[in-house]
């Protein structure tokens, strides 16, 4: 993104890489649309072909809204193409599951506009949008909603030593963060020469602002809300077919694990092999680190007990390669994985034990139904009172039932 490759119109460019999503990039582009500041730019990278989501996007009439058909490429590419068409100050991803809340940007400007911050980070709310009543996490309410400087290296250490969950709060991954042209500009003339590589693209460039930013600015409020249905690190999890398409796309197998120890497709696995990557090929603020391989091998048995106990995924293939890499390493760090392995294997047990438990419930369900005798149960059973849980119909009614809140209490 360099001064001949663009010029300035707006203080943000909010690029949304999509495919295949279209009823969900409407939710997305609104909530950008609603937003108390005004000043900004959409760029829609729309790898659909099918044509929904060209005909959901013409449907705004708004000039702002840029759209950019690209074609059959892959996730990475998707991302960086919609990159080079920002013109903006600042440059955030929204992926098109995701919403901002409606004083999102007023916000990150007023954070920025005494010191032009090069990396800002925040916090990302969730909206459970599967099963059959859609629900608002509400995690940050209690959140101080403070500004803090946050020094690189307390970041990077955060992500070797701990559980992604804890360190992609402060990963400044597009869609949790904005990042100043400047820093851009830096970026894409060093040796990565863009911002958004494979494998995956929000780790690649938070990994590469980490590498040439001593600090970030953090505001510890949610500005933003992703619903959980589409995920390529979900897809890996179980195995989906998308998942496949995912790793075909982006070079093969081996792109994703040249770098680790573990040689298998585990999502923690291809996070720490990105950061790796992006080490070993520009340095700068990352060049002092390696993999803490305790945590290492601790977060990816993580991967294999959560597919295997939350959705029945056979990870045997995964735990023997898992098993044989640990074998290589010395007795210390066998000792202290074990330690800290074994209560997740007991959990891991427990999981399944209640699985075959449900499983068998299940089944002497299915036989009641067919003797009549689950109606019989409901009859006799005493009527519940409704549930005090709020339901949404998408996650915009989550957003603004939320901030109604938010108002109430301020």
């Amino acid at each position: 993104m360099t001064n001949s490759e663009m010029t300035m119109t707006s203080f943000f460019s909010i690029v949304i890489p999509t495919r295949n999503r279209s009823q969900l990039i409407g939710y997305a582009i609104k909530s950008v649309l609603n937003q108390s500041l005004q000043d900004f730019e959409i760029v829609v990278a729309d790898s659909d072909d099918s044509g929904a989501t060209e005909n959901v996007i013409a449907s705004f009439h708004d000039p702002r809204v840029r759209r950019f058909s690209t074609g059959q490429i892959s996730m990475a590419d998707n991302w960086e193409f919609g990159r080079r068409q920002a013109r903006g100050e600042y440059l955030m991803f929204l992926e098109d599951k995701q919403a901002l809340m409606p004083r999102a940007l007023e916000r990150i400007h007023e954070a920025v506009e005494s010191e032009r911050h090069t990396v800002v980070t925040w916090l990302v709310d969730l909206f459970y949008d599967v099963g059959s009543e859609y629900r608002y996490a509400g995690i940050y309410r209690n959140a101080t909603k403070s500004s803090r400087l946050v020094k690189t290296d307390e970041v990077v250490k955060l992500f070797l030593e701990s559980s992604r969950s804890k360190s992609k709060v402060l990963l400044p991954r597009g869609f949790n963060s904005c990042c100043h042209r400047s820093l851009i500009e830096k970026i894409v003339k060093g040796p990565a020469q863009r911002l958004n590589l494979p494998v995956a693209p929000d780790y690649t460039m938070a990994f590469l602002q980490l590498a040439y930013s001593d600090h970030q600015l953090h505001i510890d409020e949610a500005l933003v809300v992703s619903g959980i249905r589409e995920s390529n690190g979900l897809d890996f999890v179980r195995k989906a077919k998308a998942a496949k398409v995912f790793i075909e796309e982006a070079g093969g197998e081996k792109v994703f694990v040249d770098k680790v120890p573990i040689k298998s497709l585990l999502t923690n696995n291809l996070v720490y092999n990105d950061f790796l990557r992006i080490r070993d090929l520009v340095g700068g603020n990352l060049s002092k680190f390696d993999l803490d391989l305790v945590n290492y091998f601790v977060q990816c048995y993580e991967d294999i007990a959560e597919a295997r106990g939350k959705y029945g995924v056979d990870m045997l293939p995964e735990e023997t390669a898992w098993k044989e890499t640990l074998r290589s390493e010395d007795a210390t760090i066998q000792a202290r994985v074990k330690t800290a392995v074994d209560p997740i294997r007991e959990e891991l047990g427990r999981r399944l034990s209640r699985a075959r438990r449900s499983q068998i419930k299940n089944q002497a369900r299915v036989i009641g139904r067919r003797l009549g005798l689950n109606k019989l149960k409901r009859s006799t059973r005493p009527k519940q009172q409704g549930s005090s849980s709020q339901t949404f119909p998408d996650i915009l009614s989550a957003i603004e039932w939320e901030q109604g809140n938010l108002n109430r209490r301020a």
